[in-house]
């Protein structure tokens, strides 16, 4: 499962928007994997185990197909607001 998080509320990477996967994406090689991965730490942990368990989010075709239609409709609202700041600037 895969979920997009339109407007972030992490104070780390800020008001953007984020992807979360199910912790089965994560190598088994990865250095941080029981070892200090962020996802692993609340508050984030609790989002993530339910991805994981299938909760939230949407399977591989469904994800892609949602973030092409919320990307397509939130780069349009940003050349609306650029093109209307600059008419009327």
């Amino acid at each position: 499962m895969f979920h997009i998080t339109p407007k972030s509320k992490n104070a780390k990477v800020g008001k953007m928007a984020v992807t979360t996967s199910t912790a089965t994406t994560c190598p088994s090689a990865c250095p941080f994997k029981d070892n200090g991965c962020y996802a692993d730490g609340y508050p984030l942990k609790g989002h993530w185990i339910k991805v994981t368990e299938g909760e939230r989010g949407d399977d591989w075709p469904t994800f892609i197909r949602c973030s092409w239609v919320w990307y397509a409709i939130s780069s349009a609202c940003v050349v609306f607001i650029a093109l209307t700041t600059t008419l009327s600037g």
